[in-house]
């Protein structure tokens, strides 16, 4: 009863991140990069300067020149009150304003 064999234990296996289940190792004859060169992309388009002109003619405007505009922040509550921060901005712009008067005289 000593030589008992053992099934394999799934949980220990994912549980160890050294196990075959995340780290196969080649000499158990998993080799990972096996035929690899066959998912690469050959095309003219893609390998030349030209290629790649012609397949950005293809494309529409809105993909090369594209259009963000930047949300404005509301200034303003629900109830038609200007909000605190922006408040004080408008006082301090006003105050660096008249400063910049009386400074200038």
């Amino acid at each position: 009863m000593e030589n008992k064999l053992e099934g394999r234990d799934i949980t220990k296996d994912y549980a160890n991140p050294d196990s075959q289940t995340y780290a196969p190792m080649t000499r158990v004859g998993v080799f990972l990069d096996r035929n690899s060169e066959n998912y690469n992309v050959k095309s003219r388009y893609l390998s030349t300067y030209e290629g790649l002109l012609e397949l950005e003619n293809f494309l529409p405007d809105f993909v090369t020149q594209p259009r963000i505009k930047a949300p404005k922040p509301k200034t303003v509550t629900k109830a038609g009150f200007v909000k605190r921060k922006f408040r004080q901005e408008r006082e301090l712009a006003e105050i660096h304003g008249v400063s910049e008067k009386s400074s200038s005289c």
